[in-house]
């Protein structure tokens, strides 16, 4: 918002146009803030993000410069639903009105792109079936390094919409000051900081990988390998080895929305020389019921469901886990749980393991042919 600001007012005032292209990547912003919302209304909020959406008066500066009116699909939304009393806090408002000046929202359009993905220092990519359709469904997938500014240990994880509502969740921040008032070295970036014990920021609160229990490297970092925007198979992959070095031998995730339907997490791993425990960690606000015999979790919120189910030729035991944190520092997790499962790799074995995230209507579309990782669509 701040560059917005200080770009604007240097046009103005130097009667010229700037140069965009000294700032790579400057003008693709605003595609990363619109494919950010998911259709619950949430923000996929990785790291100390928020799940809250709210007015951006730069998107309408952004709408202008690229003649591109979708870039305000969700602001319209905003508008409309936004109270009053809520725009009070908003210091940057009236730059809306100078933004908006002479432009009406009838000119706003479906975005064309279901898909976004960006390969920078924090690599996220966001997918989803539909801009128009309330039940569509989205996938938002984060990569990078714990060592990032504001980064949490969550490489790997991953948020998922479905029928209007958040299956997959990320708790994004703790309060600041609550954790420094508590004596929480927060700041300290170690591999054996006080900052990762905090409940929310390692990844065994996280929808990714943990094993043997242990805390991913801080060193660590995972890009995307490939994507793909093919219309029944959008996907993203990465190599993971590096979060979990020392931990095992080679760790893969490849994450898709296959056939429109459900989505896809696959992970393919190795155990090192020593044998192991694999955690796969998924954190939600539904009420989850455990059904063991078909290797299912369902996860309900009132009459809505999405199912998870594991597929895997290594033994698993399907487990939840408590959000409430032992330490006295953390801030309550009310309405959580983390699903999901654990499983033995014995030294040096290869074992694969894929899981389907499904609405109870598509269920029994759900295409178990999974290719490996290396053979997935490539653009």
């Amino acid at each position: 918002m701040f560059n917005v600001l200080f770009i604007d007012a240097y046009e103005k005032f130097k009667k010229t146009t700037f140069d965009y292209s000294a700032v790579p990547g400057f003008l693709k912003t605003p595609e990363y803030m619109l494919h950010l919302s998911g259709p619950s209304g949430f923000s996929f909020n990785y790291s100390d993000a928020g799940t809250k959406n709210y007015v951006q008066p730069a998107m309408y500066w952004f709408a202008s410069k690229k003649n591109d009116w979708s870039l305000l699909f969700y602001e319209k939304e905003y508008l409309a639903k936004t109270t009053t009393s809520a725009f009070i806090g908003e210091r940057t408002l009236p730059a809306l009105l100078i933004w908006s000046r002479g432009k009406t929202m009838n000119n706003v359009s479906l975005p064309a792109a279901n898909m976004w993905n960006g390969n920078g220092e924090v690599p996220v990519t966001m997918m989803r079936t539909s801009w128009s359709d309330l039940n569509a469904i989205y996938l938002g997938f984060k990569l990078g390094t714990p060592s990032a500014s504001h980064a949490h240990m969550d490489i790997g994880s991953f948020v998922m919409d479905a029928d209007g509502e958040r299956w997959a969740s990320d708790f994004g921040m703790q309060d600041y000051n609550s954790l420094e008032t508590a004596g929480v070295d927060l700041w300290n970036r170690a591999q054996n900081s006080e900052r990762w014990t905090v409940f929310r920021y390692n990844n065994l609160a996280h929808n990714t990988l943990a094993f043997n229990n242990q805390y991913q490297l801080v060193k660590g970092n995972a890009s995307l390998t490939s994507i793909s925007k093919k219309e029944n198979f959008m996907s993203a992959t990465t190599d993971l080895t590096k979060v979990y070095e020392g931990q095992l031998a080679r760790a893969e995730r490849g994450v898709a929305i296959a056939n429109k339907k459900y989505v896809l997490v696959r992970d393919e791993v190795q155990a090192a020389t020593a044998p192991t425990t694999m955690r796969w960690t998924m954190l939600t606000t539904a009420t989850p019921t455990i059904n063991a015999s078909n290797s299912t979790i369902t996860l309900t919120k009132g009459t809505k469901k999405v199912i998870l189910k594991i597929a895997s030729f290594t033994p698993v035991t399907l487990k939840t886990w408590t959000t409430v944190s032992p330490n006295s520092y953390d801030a309550a997790n009310r309405g959580t749980t983390l699903v999901g499962f654990e499983a033995s790799l014995p030294a040096e074995t290869s074992a694969v393991f894929n899981v389907f995230l499904s609405p109870e209507r598509n269920f029994n579309d759900i295409d178990y042919t999974v290719l490996p990782i290396a053979n997935w669509p490539k653009d």
